[in-house]
């Protein structure tokens, strides 16, 4: 099994003695050869959830470490307190402006629209039993944040989408992404 850098297992210069970290871009070269490391090229490689990880083996473990953890750790002095966010929603800009630190929930808020959703758009569907028994607002919308869940029915998807998008903004602030 591979362990992830949840150990947070190197210090400030370790990480320096390791990588070259260009904060501007996000990305992390290694400082020397070894064996899986090529000079003069981006380190990691992209996993299915679209981060970039790094694996290096510590004391005869491989623990792979997330790319923007280490460009956050260069540039802050230490690993991140928890989860960190991408600004513009793509997991694989590690430029350190693009990242700011958020709890599990706002990191949610920030994703796009989900591949399953049939509509279209974020936070819409199609009422089937509405849809199917010719009710005049067969739209759901439905938008939540913690304990704080608002829902509601529309004739059209735009207009669901429209009010959806308005909630959201209240409820969401900087974390809001209209998918």
């Amino acid at each position: 099994m591979v362990a992830i850098n949840k150990l947070k297992a190197l210090s400030l210069e370790q990480i320096k003695s390791l990588w070259i970290v260009y904060p501007e871009t996000g990305e992390i070269y290694w400082r020397e050869r070894g064996f899986g490391r090529t000079l003069g090229k981006p380190c990691g490689c992209l996993v299915a959830n679209g981060h970039r990880k790094i694996g290096l083996r510590i004391n005869g473990k491989y623990i792979q470490f997330y790319a923007h953890h280490i460009v956050w750790a260069w540039c802050h002095g230490s690993w991140p307190i928890g989860d960190l966010d991408h600004k513009n929603g793509n997991p694989d800009d590690n430029w350190i402006d693009n990242l700011r630190p958020a709890s599990d929930e706002e990191n949610a808020f920030n994703k796009g629209r989900v591949r399953t959703n049939k509509s279209g758009l974020k936070w819409v569907c199609l009422h089937k039993s509405s849809a199917e028994r010719g009710k005049p607002k067969p739209w759901q919308a439905a938008v939540w944040a913690g304990e704080d869940r608002r829902q509601k029915y529309f004739a059209s998807k735009e207009e669901a989408f429209a009010w959806a998008s308005n909630v959201a903004q209240e409820l969401h602030g900087e974390f809001y992404n209209s998918g």
